[in-house]
């Protein structure tokens, strides 16, 4: 594995998208395997690095004053930590789940089970999925809560609406916006 990750099955999935990129159809199943590990370990670096979209922690603070929060990811449980550390921002958060802690990955709704534990009472539409990839919200959906699809950049505005979210926002910054005007009624 890589940073928990199944290698097998991510190099898999990417020898899927491969044959879809015609500049690569004349290179070797073995070939498009490695090319795909090393756009993988790219792509892990890279995450580790990523910045925080602008105002996050202004975000947090808001919907911490009066929401659970917690972190649902395809990434490593550490590698979360040390960056929402490296950020100042870990301590708003009541859990947080990487590829580690949890059964299964999104978009099984399984995956978000493990931060319900505590909240066995509460009605399944009293939570609220935030995400920015198609896999973000099928789990949220399919597990009865609210669906906020974020088109930051990873996902474009399209491919989120095929997953049907509740509501599609721009960017964080809409949802600080949407939240300061809600608090004001």
């Amino acid at each position: 594995t890589i940073q928990g990750y199944p290698v097998p099955k991510v190099l898999l999935q990417s020898y899927e998208i491969f044959k879809h990129i015609t500049v690569l159809k004349d290179l070797t199943y073995f070939t498009k395997l490695r090319l795909a590990l090393k756009i993988f370990t790219k792509y892990l670096e890279y995450t580790k690095e990523a910045p925080f979209f602008p105002r996050v922690r202004a975000l947090l603070e808001k919907l911490n004053k009066n929401y659970d929060l917690f972190i649902v990811s395809h990434n490593k449980t550490e590698t979360i930590m040390e960056h929402l550390e490296k950020e100042g921002i870990d301590g708003f958060f009541k859990g947080i789940y990487g590829n580690d802690k949890i059964p299964v990955q999104k978009p099984d709704p399984l995956a978000l089970q493990p931060p319900l534990e505590n909240y066995e009472k509460r009605r399944r539409d009293e939570f609220l999925m935030i995400g920015d990839m198609p896999s973000d919200i099928i789990a949220g959906r399919e597990a009865g809560f609210w669906t906020i699809g974020v088109a930051s950049g990873v996902s474009k505005k399209e491919i989120l609406r095929e997953n049907r979210p509740d509501l599609i926002l721009n960017s964080l910054e809409d949802l600080i916006e949407l939240l300061e005007k809600n608090s004001r009624k």
